[in-house]
């Protein structure tokens, strides 16, 4: 009866755990993170990276028993293993096909222990969750290519001040409408703000929040503003 008392608790706690994680728009953890990530080249860095990426995909279009990421980071230097494992962020994937975008899935937040399992679990995704795409067949994976964005410190903003977008994504929210544009899919602060405020349906003459956000890249080049203009029309 004790042990059945302690296991309600238990859970109890978890689903408190995960609610204050969703409600914060950034932690310690994750303001670190590009700061951790940068002291690696990322050509080392990257390998592993989309090694989990493409394991994970794989796993999820093939029906595949989950890879253990132990077995996928065996080989690695300890500082990449250590980065990966002892560090959380929020992550977009996305895989390109003949130079366009064919799936791409992502959070601002962190949902899992680490960035490995963030990687993972999100390029599982892919395999369906992007529902403005057809899911990924088995007979598409050869030809993917992956590029992997590691979310940093979300930075509260005036939306109409003005930054790079090429170097800023902009999160916003109003009750539970949001948006987010990656840095880089528009070319203009103007566009960048009119596309994020229509993917949340928020109306520019309404009151809402504001976050810009910095990312670090792995994977193939993109010219996301290209794929974003395509999607748009």
């Amino acid at each position: 009866m004790w042990s059945g008392h302690m296991s309600k608790i238990s859970l109890v706690m978890c689903v408190l755990s995960l609610t204050f994680l969703i409600l914060l728009p950034c932690s310690v953890k994750a303001s670190d993170v590009i700061d951790e990530v940068a002291r690696i080249p990322s050509y080392r860095l990257e390998q592993a990276v989309l090694t989990i990426a493409r394991a994970g995909l794989e796993s999820a279009v093939k029906g595949d028993v989950r890879v253990q990421l132990e077995d996928l980071l065996d080989g690695f230097d300890e500082d990449i293993v250590k980065t990966l494992t002892s560090n959380s962020a929020g992550v977009f994937v996305t895989v390109v096909k003949e130079n366009a975008v064919r799936a791409c899935v992502g959070s601002i937040w962190a949902r899992c222990g680490s960035l490995a399992d963030e990687i993972y679990e999100t390029a599982v995704m892919l395999a369906t969750y992007d529902r403005r795409r057809a899911p990924i067949s088995a007979d598409e994976l050869e030809e993917l290519q992956f590029a992997v964005s590691i979310v940093g410190r979300l930075q509260s903003v005036n939306p109409y001040s003005s930054w790079s977008p090429v170097d800023f994504g902009l999160f916003v929210r109003s009750g539970d409408k949001t948006g987010v544009i990656l840095p880089g899919e528009a070319k203009t602060h103007a566009k960048q703000l009119s596309w994020a405020c229509s993917e949340a349906g928020i109306s520019l003459s309404e009151r809402f929040e504001a976050y810009r956000f910095q990312t670090v890249k792995l994977g193939c080049s993109l010219d996301l503003s290209l794929y974003r203009s395509i999607n748009s029309r």
